[in-house]
């Protein structure tokens, strides 16, 4: 297990990644379906795949309390589907996704 030291820094540098990359989200959603592309391939679906390996991450640590509370699909669909489908279901440039397989 990582220690406490190592989570905030993990959790620092994605959140600093996300800050970082929302404007060019941004830029690449009004401008050409070029940039778009590139931009989803060079920083969203890396992201993508940091945020499954936390989501699935924080699934394993709440699993013994969504056991409990009978919530373990919700917290499964939220934490590991979503993640996964976004990075490897969507069409690549299209930011405005969103796919029916999992419930709300």
């Amino acid at each position: 297990m990582f220690p406490v030291f190592m989570m905030k820094k993990i959790f620092i540098i994605s959140l600093t990644f996300l800050v970082v990359s929302s404007p060019a989200l941004a830029f690449a959603i009004d401008e050409d379906k070029d940039i778009a592309i590139a931009v989803d391939a060079l920083l969203a679906r890396p992201l993508g795949l940091v945020s499954i390996a936390i989501g699935s991450s924080i699934f394993v640590i709440s699993l013994p309390f969504t056991a409990i509370s009978g919530s373990i699909g919700k917290a499964a669909n939220i934490l590991i589907l979503r993640p996964v489908d976004y990075t490897f279901n969507r069409p690549i440039g299209d930011f405005d996704y969103r796919a029916d397989c999992y419930k709300k």
